[in-house]
């Protein structure tokens, strides 16, 4: 029985392993190493992330909804990206990921636009990035999203007290960050969680997902102030799921 879901369409190495994107019925899959699903798009329209847990990712919106400055750790199939670059047309999104071959199948096969004005795809290091930018300083970020895995779990690299204060510092005053972990055993899930809590101060919720995925988020937020879930979140949450059929509500009452 094949590791992956449908027809492969393109298989390669580089030094951090193999990737390999292979065709289901609905779906389009980007795998790293052996059937360790990476993001995964609807061929009918790629503009929608078709994994879980990247839908639940976007729910950063919530509480900041019109987001100045985005930074992605980890590109993958770029589903992220697109859909805050749809949901956030005048956002500026920065995205770097240290795969070279990953860029070039998110633009071949994920439909990831090349050359957008207001979207920078970065080849290099996430962490080094980030440290260089708390260094020159610059304009915060609304929202961070890290998605940096290798076929063995989160990227060691990003889940560093280093790399968790910088961001941050480079976290603005109502910003939120959003960490995809692993659940799997030996994956760390709580050192993670705990560390990040220990960063932010206690300023972080969790999203549990579907535990067959094996996949939590973490939110974490520069002002303890924007966890609020009243109304107002409720009302943001709503009209999200109106607009784009995700069931943003759903993640709103899950976080906990």
């Amino acid at each position: 029985m094949s590791e992956y879901e449908g027809a492969v369409i393109h298989r390669s190495s580089d030094r951090h392993g193999d990737l390999v994107v292979a065709d289901g019925a609905l779906t389009r899959t980007l795998y790293f190493g052996r059937g360790t699903k990476q993001s995964s798009m609807f061929l009918d329209d790629p503009s929608v992330p078709a994994m879980h847990y990247m839908r639940g990712m976007m729910s950063a919106l919530v509480f900041n909804r019109r987001p100045e400055r985005a930074l992605f750790i980890g590109l993958g199939g770029g589903g992220t990206v697109k859909f805050l670059r749809r949901a956030c047309p005048d956002c500026l999104i920065e995205a770097v990921e240290i795969r070279e071959g990953v860029i070039r199948l998110a633009h071949d096969y994920f439909a990831l636009p090349e050359g957008h004005p207001r979207t920078r795809i970065i080849h290099g290091d996430g962490r080094e990035y980030v440290l260089q930018r708390r260094r020159e300083g610059g304009a915060p970020y609304d929202h961070i999203f890290v998605d940096a895995f290798d076929d063995r779990g989160p990227a060691a690299a990003v889940t560093g007290r280093d790399f968790l204060s910088a961001c941050r510092v480079l976290l603005g005053e109502r910003g939120v960050m959003v960490f995809d972990l692993w659940t799997h055993a030996g994956a760390g899930y709580e050192r993670h969680r705990d560390l990040i809590a220990d960063v932010f101060e206690g300023a972080v919720m969790e999203l549990a997902l579907d535990s067959a995925e094996g996949n939590a988020l973490v939110f974490a937020f520069g002002d303890p102030r924007t966890m609020d879930r009243g109304e107002e979140r409720k009302k943001i949450a709503g009209d999200l799921q109106g607009e784009f059929s995700i069931n943003f509500t759903k993640f709103l009452e899950e976080m906990t």
